[in-house]
């Protein structure tokens, strides 16, 4: 073997390694946080590369014919051949992955078995075409595609993150297929108008041959006029389409990228979001105690008025939404307490009038205080309405009917079950039957009705009585 050939062997054998390399880098880079034994194992047996080779052993041990028609078979069982490997290959590989990210390793994969399968396409022109010169610059057309492999396609997809925005690719699987596609017609047409095999076996003093091309003459006569014109028309051919192949891979890889930082960035926001939503409600939670703590009967019945609160929100068939902004208005319906002498909320005779009236303050505290959170000024609902009565003898404006916001006409209910059903300084807490006979008898005067109903309805089917002072409703 001459020193030029022998460099275009090695170089041949490093570009197929490359997308073999390429395969397993990509595939952790896309799909996986790291790498392990098993699971490099189990890339290079998947790898496109190993299928290749297996194509090429079993077509090269299975081809055996000096005749046209032996050709056309050598190519069909190629073809059934990537077939096979491809329908075996493909499954397992995107068995490890995401459901959302299947199309894109589909993808992935068939974009390395196109340049496997084009990967002949340099060794084709290394026949004395005028269009490629002496072996030395064939030689360097094969760094450079190598190269050119690389930088526009590895490089771009190794950065294609883990994110789920990928569903988008499914589409873009054809491109791979009907390159590969293209390329097989192109070279079982290259080998029909050729007087050898593409396998190695000649077939030009084959009489075979002869009747065969003959036969074959008049639909392919375009290729057969002038071998020396198809070959140049072949070796374009190939060099057009490795070029939009590689010109589609890095739109389609950029724009993925494009996408997949976008979603990164969503998903980094989002995160954000939900520590600072979860923050909040830890403060407020915090906060809840914080209140309640003033009264050792009343621990924990602004979280029992929330839950409370939240139940009957969904049990109206409230959004999610709607359902957790009255868990948050309840955690606080109370916090106007903070400014009620501590001796005035422990008492435990009868209030006076005089100490009422400061108890009555508490909705109007817990408002201003509430009202300074610009960003939620929804939170104030419930802690200024809660005490307001359907039939208008509450406080502190005296609203009636809806015209109370439906969060603080929810929030009076949970508290007034709450109150009813904890053990407070005057009094045990109540039977059940005796708190669905209260929430019954006080419908349409202090209670909304149909909110009192949902109330009644949950109470019912609370057979055992389990919601009583539980701390923690989930």
């Amino acid at each position: 073997m001459t020193v030029p050939d022998l460099v275009t062997t090695i170089l041949i054998y490093f570009y197929a390694a490359e997308i073999h390399v390429g395969f397993v880098i990509i595939s952790k880079k896309c799909f996986f946080d790291r790498y392990s034994i098993g699971r490099i194992i189990m890339l290079i047996m998947l790898s496109p590369s190993l299928g290749a080779i297996f194509m090429h052993i079993l077509t090269d041990s299975y081809y055996f014919g000096d005749s046209i028609d032996d050709l056309i078979r050598g190519h069909l069982i190629y073809l059934a051949l990537v077939m096979i490997v491809v329908a075996i290959q493909i499954p397992l590989y995107l068995w490890f992955v995401k459901p959302q990210n299947k199309s894109v390793a589909a993808f992935i994969y068939l974009c390395c078995l196109t340049f496997i399968v084009y990967n002949d396409f340099v060794e084709n022109v290394y026949d004395g075409l005028s269009i490629t010169g002496s072996v030395w610059i064939k030689n360097a057309l094969m760094v450079i595609a190598a190269a050119v492999f690389y930088r526009f396609v590895i490089l771009p997809l190794s950065r294609v993150s883990r994110i789920k925005q990928n569903r988008g690719m499914a589409v873009f699987v054809v491109i791979p297929v009907i390159a590969i596609a293209i390329k097989l017609l192109l070279l079982m047409l290259k080998d029909i108008a050729n007087e050898y095999s593409y396998y190695g076996t000649g077939v030009v003093n084959a009489p075979e041959f002869k009747s065969s091309r003959d036969a074959l003459a008049p639909y392919f006569k375009d290729f057969l006029r002038g071998w020396e014109i198809y070959r140049e028309v072949y070796s374009i051919a190939c060099y057009s389409i490795i070029a939009m192949l590689i010109i589609a891979f890095v739109v389609i890889v950029r724009n993925v990228i494009h996408l997949n930082e976008i979603s990164r960035q969503n998903l980094e926001i989002q995160a954000a979001r939900d520590d600072v939503k979860e923050l909040s409600v830890e403060v407020m939670e915090a906060l809840a105690h914080t209140i309640d703590a003033k009264d050792k009967y009343t621990n924990g019945h602004s979280i029992r008025v929330a839950q409370y609160s939240r139940m009957i929100a969904m049990k109206m068939g409230l959004s999610a939404e709607s359902c957790e902004n009255i868990y948050y208005m309840g955690l606080l319906h109370d916090i106007g307490k903070i400014g009620v002498p501590n001796e005035i909320i422990n008492k435990p005779q009868r209030l006076t009038d005089s100490e009422y009236d400061v108890i009555k303050t508490h909705p109007t505290i817990g408002y201003e205080i509430l009202s300074e959170i610009k960003t939620r000024p929804d939170l104030a609902t419930g802690a200024y309405w809660h005490h307001e009565r359907y039939d208008g003898k509450g406080y502190p404006d005296r609203l009636s009917g809806e015209d109370i916001p439906l969060e603080a006409r929810i929030i009076a209910v949970a508290d007034s079950y709450d109150a009813m059903t904890s053990n407070r300084s005057y009094r045990d807490f109540l039977p059940q039957d005796v708190v669905r006979a209260e929430m019954e008898k006080n419908k349409k005067t202090q209670f909304d009705p149909d909110i009192a109903d949902v109330m009644i309805a949950i109470i019912d089917e609370d057979k055992d009585y389990c919601l009583h002072e539980h701390e923690s409703l989930e």
